[in-house]
């Protein structure tokens, strides 16, 4: 995850990460190695064919949406 400060240069707005995801050492790392190893054993779920359609409609209606909604 990183948290980003815009800035304006000219007429082009830049995005400058200002933290980046910690890194990690020792036990730490190797817990979450473990875990990473373990997690990537586990079967990938796989999306039923209406499910998925719901999904569609929804991104279709998130594409449609309008921020700020306009004032009526």
């Amino acid at each position: 995850m990183y948290i980003c400060n815009l800035t304006n240069i000219g007429d082009k707005i830049m995005a400058m990460t200002i933290k980046s995801t910690p890194i990690l050492w020792g036990e730490d790392a190797e817990r979450f190695n473990e875990e990473a190893d373990r997690n990537g054993k586990l079967p990938t779920p796989i999306i039923s064919e209406d499910r998925r359609k719901k999904i569609r409609a929804m991104w279709e209606e998130c594409k449609r949406a309008t921020f700020p909604p306009k004032k009526l």
